[in-house]
């Protein structure tokens, strides 16, 4: 079970260190709790990053329909490293099953 729980909107620039590009950003951080966890007794908390332009949502029509509810959280497995130089978990779909 995956429930999400909040998501923070993130926008702005930042300068590409191997071509000196100024890129523009539009992101979420998805904030959810899962029991899906190997190895954690009850729930574990952790977050996920999805692109604004390539988030799709089904079941629900914004992210504030989906908050509190059970969601499906579909990955990019191609993801690339972040503006900030992490690789994270890009989720391309959130599925609203509540």
């Amino acid at each position: 079970m995956f429930k999400l729980m909040g998501y923070e909107e993130k926008k702005g620039e930042f300068t590409d260190k191997s071509t000196g590009e100024v890129k523009t950003y539009h992101n979420y951080d998805l904030h959810y709790v899962t029991d899906e966890k190997d190895g954690v007794k009850g729930f574990f908390c952790d977050s996920a990053r999805a692109k604004a332009a390539d988030l799709q949502l089904k079941g629900c029509k914004t992210l504030d329909d989906a908050l509190n509810k059970e969601v499906y959280l579909i990955a990019d497995l191609t993801a690339k490293v972040d503006e900030e130089g992490k690789s994270r978990m890009m989720i391309k779909t959130i599925v609203c099953l509540g």
